[in-house]
């Protein structure tokens, strides 16, 4: 994939996170690793599970890009 192509990839799920669809996650594979606690979470269902949790602590929490970072 392009650089433009993860942009727009990210974008899409970070605004499925703040709508609360599950279901976007469903075209991800691969493995996310949150830095600060290590945890990880293995495609669709972890990141679900993953999203599951961080909406649990923080029911109205948004996600915003202020900046995003790629090269070809």
């Amino acid at each position: 994939m392009s650089a433009k192509d993860n942009e727009a990839l990210i974008a899409r799920q970070l605004e499925a996170f703040n709508q609360r669809d599950y279901s976007a996650a469903g075209i991800l594979s691969g493995q996310l690793t949150d830095m600060p606690s290590g945890q990880t979470a293995s495609g669709a269902a972890g990141l679900e599970q993953y999203w599951k949790g961080w909406i649990g602590a923080f029911p109205d929490g948004k996600v915003e890009v202020v900046r995003n970072v790629g090269a070809e």
